[in-house]
């Protein structure tokens, strides 16, 4: 009688989710106990599960917040160096001719190609258009930033892979519920219904 009644219930497991099968587990075992303990323990789970599912729920509501926080920060990050570049046109050229090692690209059309790649796609990236290439073009754009600069620092290589992570992040995960992307593709599917 105990072997079947143990899959019954674990028969029921996929039907109804973990967490009611696990409370369901807890009350039938409870029942067929004669001490009250296990009745207080079958509780004692169940308000368990019901406290993860609630800090489940509330860290799903934080999810859409903590990516936009994530596109801002790598964003501004490339943005403010495009700003930084500008600001002295010279001396960007300057470094782009005698401390970045940039391949096959001459210096003034590489010092163009990267200013115009931080200040543009920074902006594409914060507004979630394009999120998954936008992010993929500052992956590509960080990896030859970190690898043309010779006299890099431990910490500039430590920021560079924090940079690369967060990036790598926004392209496999999205851009999220707060972005251009999310807004274009619920017209989209409207307009198709």
């Amino acid at each position: 009688m105990r072997a079947r009644h143990r899959r019954e219930i674990l028969e029921i497991q996929p039907m109804v989710g973990w967490s009611k099968c696990a409370a369901e587990i807890c009350s039938a075992m409870a029942a067929r106990q004669r001490g009250h303990w296990m009745t207080e323990v079958a509780r004692m789970i169940r308000r368990i599960v019901g406290w993860a599912q609630i800090a489940a729920h509330g860290v799903d509501l934080l999810a859409p917040i903590f990516d936009l926080a994530i596109r801002l920060y790598v964003a501004s990050v490339f943005f403010k160096s495009g700003l930084v570049k500008i600001q002295s046109w010279e001396s960007t050229v300057a470094l782009f001719e005698n401390e970045y090692a940039v391949p096959v690209v001459p210096p003034e059309l590489a010092a163009y190609m990267g200013t115009a790649t931080e200040l543009i796609v920074p902006v594409f990236l914060v507004l979630g258009l394009g999120g998954r290439l936008a992010a993929l073009v500052l992956f590509v754009f960080n990896i030859i930033a970190a690898t043309s600069y010779p006299d890099i620092s431990v910490a500039g290589i430590k920021d560079h892979i924090l940079w690369g992570c967060l990036l790598a992040i926004i392209f496999f995960h999205g851009p999220g519920k707060l972005s251009l992307d999310r807004l274009i593709l619920r017209w989209t599917n409207q307009a198709s219904q």
